[in-house]
């Protein structure tokens, strides 16, 4: 290397030896093969390659640089991946945990019996400590057993595998357990799956229901014989009514008749005697009548139908056109539902309802009655509304029962049985009747009909 003009320059000089042929042109100037004449210099410039070097290995410089820290990121980022990893899966196992402990104090603490199934063989996983109280034998113990040990399994289905729930995981059913004392006890299973360390098992609820199924036979029982004395009642009310119909109607003709040829003729207490005669009568003629219509309201009553109830209302008012008339009462009703009834009753019970209407009347006042319905909670509420004389609140209950009477017979005639065999018709169709009222004030009864079918 030389500096040339502060400039760097690589010299490079090659030397020209005297060879054998060199020497019949040079050998008169004294030259031998082998010395050198002389030689050819090369002056190449240094600065680009200086430059050039620098540059590559400021390039290498930094390349290597950036490979250092974005592998320096790297291990910083997967560092703290791991890291975040480590600590969610530590959260999870915690979580887990906390979730696995509270599962078994709540399966060891439930007030009711647990065992838990393996589905494959049946052998009894687990069970909580109500289970173990409730069998009579230990945890432990249990744990030894297998399902068919305590299971009660009817001839007919002994060669029958451990019921698996169906496809929305979960399954009622109904069994007979047999507990270590011997008893066998009706059970009731609710079943379903649980996932134990990987493993899918059966966690069975068991009810015990023997009692309440003892109950409900002797419910059943009870009732039943309760149905029969009914019936048996019902028939003995209806016979007995007939043949107490017998002598009265012996009787009545020769009342009448009595009283038609003797009255006037006689004193003043046989004339009273010969009227207490005739109208005992009719009066116990009227009882029976009313006894037999209560009696036959539930056995003899017309299958249900759609019926307009505005229809029913018309017939009764029909029937009871005469008594409307002489009393001047006015009777308005608004647009009615048709609905499924019996409409033979339904009409005996606007018949009656709007008769009692008209007959309380106040004195001196037409009557007014108005008769609504309103639909509430799936049933109709039928409502008449009067402006009669009024209940007191204290009989609301009494009116209801059979032969009962607020009034003298001699204000207001009548058997006291209407509102009875009223309340009667309304429970046939799954309704009920009450009343609303004040002394003085008039009085609205209401009654509801369930909408079974409505057009």
């Amino acid at each position: 290397f030389s500096d040339i003009d502060g400039q760097s320059y690589l010299r490079m000089m090659r030397p020209m030896v005297t060879v054998e042929g060199c020497l019949k042109c040079h050998a008169f100037q004294g030259y031998k093969i082998g010395d050198v004449r002389g030689g050819i210099g090369v002056s190449i410039p240094m600065a680009s390659y200086f430059a050039a070097e620098r540059f590559s290995i400021t390039a290498q410089v930094i390349t290597h640089a950036a490979i250092w820290l974005l592998g320096v990121g790297a291990i910083v980022v997967t560092a703290r991946r791991s890291r975040q990893r480590i600590r969610e899966r530590l959260e999870i196992d915690r979580v887990l945990h906390d979730r696995a402990q509270m599962y078994r104090q709540m399966f060891e603490n439930d007030p009711a019996a647990k065992i838990l199934i393996d589905p494959v063989d049946g052998s009894l996983v687990d069970a909580n400590n109500t289970a173990a109280a409730y069998y009579g034998y230990s945890v432990d113990r249990l744990k030894t057993m297998t399902i068919s040990d305590i299971r009660v399994v009817p001839p007919e289905l002994e060669n029958n595998q451990l019921l698996i729930p169906e496809a929305n995981g979960r399954l009622f059913a109904i069994s007979h357990h047999r507990l270590a004392s011997g008893d066998i006890r009706d059970v009731e299973v609710h079943t379903g799956i649980v996932t134990i360390n990987d493993k899918d098992c059966l966690q069975c609820i068991v009810h015990d229901v023997t009692d309440r199924n003892l109950q409900t036979a002797s419910l059943m029982e009870k009732t039943a014989a309760l149905e029969q004395s009914n019936i048996e009642l019902r028939q003995f009310a209806y016979v007995t009514s007939h043949d107490l119909n017998e002598p009265l109607n012996a009787i009545e003709p020769y009342a009448r008749l009595l009283a038609d040829r003797f009255r006037g003729r006689l004193d003043k207490d046989a004339d009273e005697s010969l009227g207490y005669i005739t109208e005992g009568v009719h009066q116990m003629k009227a009882l029976i009548r009313d006894i037999i219509v209560y009696s036959q309201i539930g056995s003899k009553g017309s299958s249900f139908a759609a019926a307009p109830l505005d229809a029913l209302l018309d017939k009764a008012l029909s029937d009871l056109r005469g008594r409307i008339e002489d009393k001047r009462a006015s009777v308005a009703h608004d647009r009615l539902p048709v609905l499924d009834v019996d409409g033979s009753q339904i009409a005996l019970l606007f018949r009656s309802l709007i008769g009692n209407a008209v007959k309380f009347g106040k004195e001196g006042v037409s009557p007014v009655i108005h008769v609504a319905a309103e639909q509430t909670d799936g049933d109709w509420v039928v409502s008449i509304r009067d402006n009669g004389i009024g209940i007191d609140p204290r009989h609301f209950e009494r009116i209801f029962l059979m032969f009962q009477r607020l009034h003298p017979r001699h204000e207001y005639p009548g058997t006291g049985a209407g509102l009875a065999i009223a309340k009667r018709i309304v429970e046939r169709h799954g309704g009920r009747i009450w009343v609303d009222s004040e002394l003085g004030k008039g009085s609205t009864f209401f009654f509801s009909l369930p909408e079974r079918r409505r057009r």
